[in-house]
């Protein structure tokens, strides 16, 4: 994952804590994270990541986005 954030770039656990910190609780507390090393979080990060259909499962076919759903994006001309 890469987030360009007013100018400046995250990547892998940074980055999800980055976007994290705009979400509602019980999410916004995983914040706090950034107390852990990052080679730590990242390695974390990489391990989820490279098991995610096993850990989340994966469908055949790709979600149209509702209006709904799209209410759940963070859209944010300042990061561009």
């Amino acid at each position: 994952m890469v987030l360009l954030k007013k100018g400046k770039i995250y990547t892998e656990s940074t980055a999800f804590l980055e976007i994290i910190q705009h979400l509602d609780f019980p999410y916004s507390h995983l914040k706090y994270a950034t107390i852990i090393p990052q080679a730590i979080r990242d390695f974390t990060y990489r391990c989820i990541a490279l098991n995610r259909y096993r850990l989340f499962g994966k469908t055949e076919q790709c979600y149209l986005v509702t209006p709904d759903i799209q209410k759940h994006f963070l859209l944010d001309d300042a990061c561009i």
